[in-house]
């Protein structure tokens, strides 16, 4: 079997495409965090151990399209799609959705020489559910194409994967009878990832970096994604503690020629929690050989840097929590050190046991291998299971909470900790926690993470002097404070437009950056109204900003008709109905129908006045 990965040059991508393509399988995914991704390149390695075929496997943007375009070869594709946003494609996959639509304008089976299956990733919390992904189907069935099966997968309670699992278990032996294809006679773990142990000489130990060449240039820009920048947390200062812990603090960008601006995000590179860390490494006998140098080769992309340690890998690169999936649990059980812990391990990923034992107690890998085995040590796992199995820590992306134009050599950061507490454990989000640690140290130590920026579209319009109604809850408040401070910098010589800002907290001492709210609201005068909406200040009476929202629905339905931009940051189930919410203003407003409500906001989303930024 051959896999042809999605770092492999393009030139070898193009002739793919364009060789022959009835006995081969392309395999794309739409992925904005990473999730479609690993779920394309899972699909890849089942494949791989159950029959011998062709794969590509890439990004949907990567696939030059136009080659299938009114071809009489069969072609083959298996799409993971993610939503991202409101319904929308992500960015690798939003130039070929694009391409397509233009394409189903013309009213012709361009594609009927296409065969494919999707697997959408969304989340039923957000107002438009796997939009993403039925828009890609629709398209494709407007051009002609051939569905071989279609599944969803819901990430809002965490069933992603098993909704997945159940999609793929039907769908794969679908489509081996539908090709013919015989399944391999022996069924055994085969690693698609080879770990060999090397002699100590220089290595990756721990650092960001793609490779060993990488590292005399790591602290040279260009930075982005692939080679972050190492930069400085300072000034921090926290609102509130405990449980609900909140802080702003600033990241020093001076020296590095990131440029940024208001509404873009900053990524950050975590490192998995210590104490995580140090039971992963005792359940899977990493231990005493922690500082052991690896070197690691394989057909798919690599995403670890090679040569590198156990340890550097488990800190800094592998998703040690990740959520997983009954399948993972079975192939995990072939390792198991006693038939006693196999025999537990099989039980809880039984389908009577997985949702309520794993999936409702968010068991990680090695907590689920602990629990079957009593404590006890698994020395038999390989390493590549691991690496495979949990796949890749992910950069988290936190909105900037300032302007370019005040603070061109700092980008400040509004986190709140993610901590959920359990009934026995409490879930610490990987990142926030992480930023906490080395923004408030226990001991001194050097205040660094890795970052880059990332544009965003949500941004305050282009011209000044439109006015701006800005929605949030909690953290949501960051690019809002942007997007004020860029407006005060403006105001010194432009002319600006009025602005609305509704804040949903609980109560007053929820409020953050309460001591800038007065100043910028004496900066700006009438030209920023900003309005609190405490849930939890009146026991009885509890308000909303949706309440607010109508309350005040005729000025801001004025300041729509003015050609006014709308935003909504924060809590996805918090605030996914606000599009409804102002549907049904404008509905009442306009005293038009609700289809031409739907039609007025559709295209104010178009145009980019209406705009979520919803996690």
């Amino acid at each position: 079997m051959e896999i042809i990965g999605a770092r492999d040059d393009r030139n070898t991508v193009s002739n793919y495409c364009s060789s022959d393509s009835s006995d081969m399988l392309t395999i794309l995914y739409g992925s904005q965090t990473g999730s479609a991704k690993k779920l394309a390149f899972q699909f890849a390695n089942e494949l791989l151990e159950k029959y011998n075929k062709k794969i590509l496997v890439d990004a949907i943007d990567s696939y030059d399209f136009s080659l299938l375009i009114d071809s009489a070869q069969k072609t083959t594709i298996i799409f993971f799609v993610s939503s991202y946003g409101e319904g929308e494609q992500c960015d690798n996959a939003s130039k070929t959705f694009k391409y397509l639509s233009e394409l189903c304008s013309e009213n012709r089976q361009h594609l009927k020489s296409l065969r494919y299956g999707l697997f959408g990733l969304g989340n039923a919390a957000f107002d438009i559910y796997q939009g993403a992904s039925r828009d890609f189907k629709n398209c494709l069935s407007q051009l002609g194409s051939t569905l071989l099966d279609y599944g969803e997968g819901n990430d809002e309670k965490g069933e992603l994967l098993e909704d997945y699992i159940r999609w793929k278990n039907q769908f794969m032996p679908t489509l081996a009878e539908y090709f013919r294809w015989e399944p391999s006679k022996a069924r055994i773990y085969r690693p698609t990832i080879l770990v060999s142990e090397v002699s100590p000489r220089r290595h990756a130990n721990g650092e960001i970096v793609s490779s060993l060449r990488d590292l005399n240039a790591l602290d040279k820009p260009p930075y982005h994604i692939a080679k972050p920048f190492r930069a400085r947390f300072v000034n921090s200062q926290k609102f509130t503690n405990g449980q609900r812990c909140q802080f702003h603090c600033e990241v020093s960008l001076e020296g590095c020629r990131m440029k940024y601006k208001a509404g873009d995000h900053l990524g950050v590179y975590p490192t998995n929690r210590p104490e995580d860390v140090s039971r992963f490494m005792f359940v899977f006998c990493l231990g005493q050989k922690a500082e052991q140098v690896i070197q690691l080769r394989s057909e798919f992309p690599l995403w670890i840097p090679s040569p590198t340690t156990y340890k550097a890998i488990v800190e800094h690169y592998l998703n040690i929590n990740s959520a997983i999936s009954s399948q993972m649990l079975q192939t995990l059980a072939n390792f198991a050190p006693s038939d006693r812990s196999k025999d537990r391990l099989l039980i809880l990923s039984s389908r009577e046991s997985f949702t309520k034992e794993v999936v409702d107690k968010r068991l990680t890998l090695w907590e689920a291998a602990l629990e079957a085995s009593d404590g006890h040590p698994w020395p038999d796992v390989p390493f590549c299971f691991l690496l495979e199995s949990l796949g890749k820590l992910e950069p988290r992306y936190y909105s900037i909470a300032s302007s370019e134009l005040l603070y061109p050599d700092e980008a400040h950061l509004t986190v709140k900790c993610q901590r959920e507490q359990l009934k026995d454990k409490i879930i610490y989000g990987v990142c926030s926690n992480y930023i906490e640690s080395i923004c408030f140290p226990e001991s001194e130590q050097g205040q660094t993470a890795p970052v880059f920026v990332r544009k965003s579209g949500f941004k305050p319009p282009l011209n000044g002097d439109r006015p701006m109604i800005m929605v949030c809850v909690g953290t949501g408040i960051a690019p809002f404070r942007g997007f004020v401070q860029h407006r005060i910098a403006l105001s010194a010589t432009h002319n600006i437009g009025k602005m609305f800002l509704f804040y949903g907290c609980r109560d007053e001492s929820d409020i953050l950056y309460p001591n800038e709210w007065p100043e910028y609201s004496k900066a700006l005068g009438s030209k920023l109204s900003v309005h609190f909406a405490l849930s939890r200040e009146d026991p009885i009476r509890k308000t909303y900003v949706q309440d607010i929202i109508l309350q005040r629905s005729k000025e801001i339905h004025e300041l729509l008709e003015q050609g006014a931009y709308f935003y909504v940051c924060g809590d996805a189930i918090k605030l996914s109905k606000m599009s409804k919410l102002i549907r049904q203003i404008i509905m009442q407003r306009k005293g038009i129908s609700e289809e031409e409500a739907s039609k007025t906001l559709k295209q104010l989303k178009l145009n980019g006045r209406y705009q979520e930024d919803l996690w």
